[in-house]
């Protein structure tokens, strides 16, 4: 098993299931495209401004394929990777068919973090370290202690939440809105 420490996918982030309007001003960035020679930098807002930040986040993490690195960062069966896409994690797995998925990287039990971002490990099932809810290479539920317990908890309903993916020349893209028009279309 191989794992690196890293520092956890959550974040602080803005909330941004609000409506955010754009940052800057259309005067500002149409001063960036402006022909050769004429044009001038975005202003110093559109690096470090907090408010620009929450909108790529929103408008470009989180609406449309977004590459998130290289096939080979889960190479074989049973390999795990977590990655930060904007604001939230994302677990990448590969199955015994050599399928790649990718999933929230939550438990659906409490929602603790499955694997630390940019921590990998390989291993038939995905493990929450919290309580100890397996889940398959598929994000099925395979084994939930104490799921008994839970009031009409349905085993078939507590999968991982599937995020939208595409494998393409060797690069994993995902979809975390999944309402982007199909990858065949976009790529």
């Amino acid at each position: 098993m191989n794992s690196t420490a890293t520092r956890p996918c959550a974040d602080t982030a803005p909330n941004l299931s609000s409506t955010l309007a754009a940052p800057l001003s259309a005067a500002e960035v149409r001063e960036c495209l402006r022909p050769f020679g004429e044009s001038r930098m975005l202003p110093r807002a559109a690096y470090v401004d907090d408010d620009v930040l929450a909108w790529e986040r929103k408008h470009l993490f989180s609406g449309g394929w977004v590459c998130v690195g290289r096939a080979d960062a889960v190479p074989s069966a049973g390999s795990q990777t977590a990655v930060r896409v904007g604001d939230r994690g994302v677990l990448l797995t590969r199955d015994a068919q050599g399928q790649v998925h990718a999933f929230e990287n939550i438990c659906r039990h409490r929602g603790h973090e499955l694997l630390a971002c940019g921590a990998s490990v390989n291993r038939p099932t995905v493990l929450c370290p919290y309580h100890a809810w397996s889940y398959g290479l598929d994000g099925g539920l395979r084994h939930a202690r104490a799921i008994t317990e839970i009031a009409n908890a349905k085993r078939e309903e507590l999968s991982l939440i599937p995020v939208s993916s595409a494998e393409w020349g060797g690069w994993i893209f995902i979809n975390q809105s999944g309402d982007a028009k199909p990858f065949a279309d976009t790529i």
